[in-house]
């Protein structure tokens, strides 16, 4: 699906001369329309990526007036929920959406494909009579709304590309917004997050690893209280069990799978921890969690913790608000990379200690 579309449907005129060519480039591109929907779900929709690396699959920049502001559209590869293909990219002039008004609010930016608009395009065979451009693309239309509302009747021939901000008359671009996306590879942002989450985990891995030998020591030398260790021991097991058979997928499959498969990761990440804690005895429950717990204390409080835990196992996936599940990810690996890499440096299990920053 990242490749550009390049079986167009037929320009067809009344008096052109009808060839077996032109039915086998119709057949070509209902073909291309198929293996679009084929690989289309709930998750699966949204930016496509780069045609390679030097180039964009979104460019678009606001203009402000009197009435209103504008956007103006030259670049974007995309497919609607419901399956149609976005190819622009070679278009004459910028593609036009205006709002008219100036309030303070958030404004959704949509992309639209109209199927019924036909817009002849392509170089003209010379010998062909009568004259005529050989193919035609869709109509394309941008839409602004309020971020409560819909872009209106059709709804699923519309995605969202984008949202503005207006405050206070001025209006800009929210950075932070990252719109749905086909797959990981298809957002700059998306693909930053999945890098920076692939270190982060194995930096988790690798203080799992010497937190697992810290403990196993703890056993020999009977140096510590050895229900607290052995807790802590097997916590960090069930751990590194969960990467192991986990981790590789995620590093191997992720980029080229929507964003909820990334999301799905850390959700069971969540529920390995949250279940660990949850089948602990009462009274050693406390003392695991209260252990563990401190060694992030300085960046969260230990309720805080527990808190973000069930959130995160409890997520409803909303491909069009993936950023808001991915700040909790963030958090989430934020806190227990810490609790892991400060977990690894302690010779023992035994009373909290207090730790530099």
């Amino acid at each position: 699906m990242a490749q550009v579309l390049k079986k167009h449907p037929v320009n067809w005129q009344g008096g052109m001369k009808v060839s077996k060519e032109h039915f086998i480039a119709t057949e070509d591109f209902l073909m291309d329309q198929i293996r679009d929907r084929t690989l289309l779900s709930t998750e699966s929709f949204g930016l496509l990526p780069a045609i390679d690396d030097t180039s964009s699959n979104l460019e678009y920049h606001l203009e402000t007036d009197t009435a209103g502001f504008s956007v103006l559209l030259t670049t974007c590869r995309a497919i609607t929920p419901n399956g149609l293909r976005v190819e622009v990219i070679d278009l004459a002039e910028p593609l036009v959406g205006h709002c008219d008004m100036l309030k303070d609010a958030l404004y959704n930016i949509y992309i639209g494909v109209n199927m019924a608009e036909r817009t002849p395009f392509g170089a003209p065979d010379p010998e062909e009579e009568p004259p005529r451009l050989p193919f035609v693309r869709p109509g394309y239309r941008i839409s602004i709304t309020h971020e409560s509302a819909s872009p209106g009747l059709g709804a699923s021939s519309f995605v969202q590309i984008g949202q503005a901000h207006i405050l206070e008359g001025q209006v800009k671009q929210v950075d932070s917004y990252i719109p749905p996306c086909f797959n990981i590879n298809a957002s700059k942002q998306l693909k930053n997050m999945f890098l920076k989450a692939l270190e982060r985990l194995a930096r988790i891995e690798q203080n799992t690893i010497t937190l697992v030998r810290n403990a196993e020591r703890i056993f020999l030398e009977k140096s510590a209280d050895e229900t607290l260790a052995y807790n802590v021991y097997d916590f960090a097991k069930n751990v590194l069990n969960f990467l192991a058979n986990n981790l590789d997928d995620f590093r191997l499959i992720s980029p080229t799978k929507s964003p909820i498969y990334y999301t799905i990761f850390f959700v069971k990440f969540a529920r390995l921890l949250r279940t660990f804690f949850a089948a602990l005895q009462d009274v050693e429950r406390g003392k695991t969690v209260e252990y563990i717990f401190k060694f992030a204390a300085n960046i969260e409080a230990p309720n805080q913790i527990a808190d973000l835990l069930t959130s995160l196992t409890k997520t409803t996936y909303h491909h069009h608000e993936m950023y808001q599940h991915l700040q909790v990810v963030e958090r989430f690996l934020q806190i227990w990379d810490k609790i892991f890499h400060d977990l690894s440096q302690h010779d023992f299990v035994g009373p909290v200690k207090t730790i530099s920053t």
